[in-house]
């Protein structure tokens, strides 16, 4: 809950433009090169990422990629 009212201190200019940078940002090319055992983790119930649109994908764009899907 802390997290949670840490982010509400932020003006809703700073939200608007966090999440339109970070759903902008394309880090396909980058996750194709990463070539060390790396764990994609994911809440089942993320509010401004959904699971399906990101993590199974990371996981599959990785060489060595492994999915952990968490609840909540």
């Amino acid at each position: 809950q802390n997290w949670w009212r840490q982010g509400m201190m932020g003006s809703a200019k700073a939200h608007y433009d966090g999440i339109k940078a970070f759903s902008e940002t394309d880090f396909t090319d980058d996750l194709k090169i990463i070539d060390v055992p790396t764990l994609v983790m994911h809440g089942t119930d993320d509010q401004i990422v959904p699971i399906a649109d990101s993590a199974p994908l990371s996981a599959k764009l990785l060489k060595n990629g492994t999915l952990k899907i968490y609840e909540g």
